[in-house]
């Protein structure tokens, strides 16, 4: 494995004018967040498949618990409407967007999407609060910790995971917002992690399906099916992302597509292209180029192929459930909507101004 881990550069995000939430909350934390991505390792060749007594797992019963914890107004487990799988989910100053539903929510900072709405980070006053917002614009706060700094959510299914650091290990929880409760705690070893040291780097873990993907302090990669059956280690090229099976790796200076099941390698990405991300899918790459005069934004098939421009969009772009890319046009309060193919179409963003003039789409990490 290399000596240190090459971490993702954006280099356009330091030129975006984003919003952020009061320095308080991140002091309060202790933590000093960053504009990169902690990568994690993808699971590929000598990996050892152990039982998940290596490390810790409690799993609360799927069909069981205290009905009273239960979302009990509307089912939330049918499929996000038509318009929430299209358009996907952003935030523009103090307004958040689902599908064609906007609600006013003051302090929103990063939404992750889920098969059920759209799961809001809020800045408060000392920490961070999480809220469920459906594609009926309904709002629904969820019992997530406030000290829970970052959440990756899976679009195929209600829930979200995050990581939290322990003395010797890194514990992922996943979490049903559908129910709003916790479905499982897996833990494994991670040496060098100290529960009162979280670290400067935000730990972002990867749900797909039934299992979880992270890196540990110590460059250990894990991927645990968090139902509880196993858990493999291994320790190869860091990954950003799983979908489907189908894993980007990164491998020096060039990315890498691999197959998780089979661990074989599926070929490299051209490497003007750089923070690739994986359509919901697993089908398409979602690839920035920043060798122009200015960032641009391509689609490129994982089975090979013709890369696709995606006119207007800058690095900031992000896919929707169904496989659309959303992301502002050049600056303006505009949003574009491109298929696979490059067929675009645009809408306009209510709620942008001269101080927070950036769109922020869903599942695209922005802090610092």
């Amino acid at each position: 494995m290399p000596e240190h881990l090459t971490e993702l550069l954006h280099d356009s995000v330091d030129e975006l004018a984003i919003p952020r939430p009061d320095a308080r909350v991140i002091a309060a934390r202790g933590r000093a967040l960053r504009t990169r991505r902690r990568a994690g390792a993808v699971l590929v060749a000598a990996a050892v498949v152990a039982a998940v007594g290596v490390g810790t797992a409690v799993v609360a019963g799927i069909g069981d618990g205290d009905p009273d914890s239960r979302v009990a107004h509307q089912d939330r487990t049918a499929p996000a409407p038509a318009a929430y799988d299209e358009w996907g989910a952003w935030i523009a100053g103090d307004r958040v967007t689902v599908g064609e539903t906007s609600v006013h929510l003051p302090g929103a900072y990063f939404v992750a999407q889920t098969s059920v709405g759209a799961v809001v980070q809020v800045a408060e006053d000392d920490a961070w609060s999480w809220v469920l917002v459906d594609p009926a614009g309904e709002q629904t706060p969820l019992s997530i910790p406030s000290d829970v700094v970052h959440v990756e959510g899976d679009p195929s299914q209600p829930r979200v995971v995050w990581l939290e650091p322990g003395d010797g290990e890194l514990t992922a929880h996943v979490w049903d917002v559908a129910t709003d409760r916790e479905l499982v705690a897996t833990g494994q070893p991670s040496a060098g992690t100290r529960a009162d040291d979280p670290g400067a780097d935000i730990r972002v873990p990867v749900l797909d399906g039934d299992s979880v993907y992270w890196t540990a302090d110590d460059g250990v990669s894990w991927h645990v099916t968090w139902r509880g059956d196993r858990a493999i280690r291994a320790e190869e090229h860091p990954f950003l992302g799983v979908r489907r099976g189908t894993a980007i790796a990164q491998d020096g200076e060039r990315w890498l597509l691999w197959d998780v099941a089979t661990a074989r390698a599926l070929g490299p990405l051209d490497q003007r292209f750089s923070n690739p991300r994986l359509s919901p899918d697993g089908r398409y790459l979602l690839a920035t180029d920043y060798t122009g005069d200015a960032p641009s934004v391509w689609v490129v098939p994982v089975a090979g192929g013709t890369p696709t421009r995606l006119p207007g969009l800058s690095g900031l772009a992000a896919w929707t459930l169904d496989g659309h890319v959303i992301g502002q046009v050049d600056g303006a309060p505009t949003l574009r909507r491109c298929s696979v193919s490059g067929a675009c179409d645009d809408r306009p963003v209510a709620g942008l101004t001269d101080e927070a003039p950036t769109l922020l789409v869903a599942d695209y990490l922005m802090v610092g």
